[in-house]
């Protein structure tokens, strides 16, 4: 694994832009914890902290992919980071369609509302 992120700090997606290269040592680290702390979040608390670990985990994700095809090393090595970026996707367009869902169904409440409202006060006329 130390030898793999020797290769992969070489080819750091902001080298070009920045002309810094990461320590392979610290740079392996950062992403391993960064892996398990958004996994972490990911599975035990709700919320907008689960929104943004799970958008941290496709970011790593993505940037593994890159590596892999920047290393020229296969699809064989490409295949799992890339599933993992299609469920963790998956799993952001299924919450946003909830929320959509949650918003429709508030915004129906608040017109039936309105509606008996509006019926009782012509009663009282």
């Amino acid at each position: 694994m130390r030898k793999t992120y020797i290769k992969s700090a070489k080819v750091f997606p902001l080298v070009k832009q920045t002309g810094w290269k990461p320590n392979p040592h610290v740079y392996r680290k950062a992403i391993g914890t960064s892996e398990v702390v958004c996994g972490a979040v990911l599975a035990a608390i709700p919320g907008p902290l689960k929104e943004a670990a799970n958008i941290a985990l496709v970011l790593l994700m993505l940037q593994d992919i890159y590596t892999h095809y920047s290393l020229d090393e296969g699809m064989e090595r490409m295949s799992l980071p890339i599933v993992f970026v299609l469920l963790l996707t998956c799993r952001i367009i299924v919450n946003l369609q909830i929320k959509s869902r949650e918003m429709d169904e508030m915004v129906e409440k608040s017109k039936h509302i309105e509606q008996n409202e509006s019926e009782q006060e012509k009663k009282e006329q």
